[in-house]
């Protein structure tokens, strides 16, 4: 009987994570089709960012700026991730870790430092817990992380750059392609060449040199406004990201934990199949020790 009360006592259980695993599934699947909505006009706006680098690679790639072809020396990183702020959404969160850990492993020989811009409370424990240096951090829900708060982490990262206190700026973020594919993606903000593209490549553009106003002015406000358009795109690629991932993950925890609840329940069948026929052999053994 014992036996019987603690299957009982799991499907139970189980029952009742399944109605929170349903439920979690249902506002993952409500959020997720509010913000794939945008997912065109975002398919649209990513596009317009890579045109926008390439004209600015392409006008201005005879100047020897940092913004363009980067330092010489590399001797601080600043890398941005961006996380969920809950578990419970496959591998979203663990890919991001992945890529952090893979890049610490990367640059780390060299007697480089790190700084983290933390958009994610689980990015935040990650680095929390690797003791790295947040310098800024902040939870990725769209209503707590405002565009004014965008603006202001990323105009401190670029005047970081520029200002040559960090070389490199790297950005970590799961890109959205459908609700089964979500990529993650290290993407190079600063500088704006990642491949130093020659001469002959950029020399293309018959525009090349001309920019209004001049290119002292013109090329630090056109590499702040890429980065921070490029911070805005990642997130709204992390948040359709994680409930897409979200909504797959209770999805097949919800199908796992029936295929469970039935497994458990053929075991009860079972057990109590087994009570049922030593309660009979018992009574049939009495009957014949009677007549005995």
């Amino acid at each position: 009987m014992s036996n019987i009360r603690d299957l009982n006592r799991k499907i139970h259980s189980l029952r009742n994570m399944q109605k929170v695993m349903s439920a979690m599934n249902m506002i993952a699947s409500i959020k997720l089709r509010k913000l794939t909505r945008l997912q065109d006009s975002l398919i649209t706006f990513s596009d317009s960012l890579k045109v926008m680098r390439e004209n600015i690679m392409t006008t201005l790639h005879h100047k020897k700026e940092p913004i363009i072809y980067g330092y010489k020396t590399i001797k601080k990183i600043h890398v941005i991730i961006l996380t969920a702020d809950k578990g419970l959404c496959g591998s979203h969160n663990n890919s991001i870790r992945k890529m952090a850990d893979a890049i610490l492993v990367k640059y780390g020989g060299d007697n480089q430092t790190f700084e983290f811009t933390c958009v994610g409370t689980k990015g935040i424990n990650f680095c929390k817990t690797k003791q790295l240096d947040i310098v800024a951090q902040s939870p990725i829900h769209e209503s707590i992380f405002t565009m004014d708060k965008l603006k202001s982490f990323s105009d401190r990262i670029f005047h970081s750059f520029y200002e040559g206190k960090n070389q490199l700026v790297l950005l970590l973020y799961n890109q959205f392609h459908s609700t089964i594919q979500q990529t993650p993606v290290i993407s190079q903000l600063l500088p704006l060449s990642p491949n130093h593209e020659t001469e002959e490549t950029a020399s293309i553009n018959k525009y090349a040199g001309y920019t209004e106003p001049k290119e002292k002015k013109f090329l630090p406000q056109a590499a702040r406004l890429y980065l921070s358009y490029s911070f805005q795109a990642a997130l709204y690629h992390s948040l359709i990201s994680e409930q897409a991932a979200r909504m797959t993950a209770m999805e097949n925890a919800t199908n796992n934990s029936e295929d469970l609840i039935n497994r458990y329940g053929r075991a009860r069948n079972r057990a109590r199949q087994a009570s049922i026929t030593n309660e009979l052999i018992e009574i049939i053994s009495g009957k014949e020790a009677m007549k005995g």
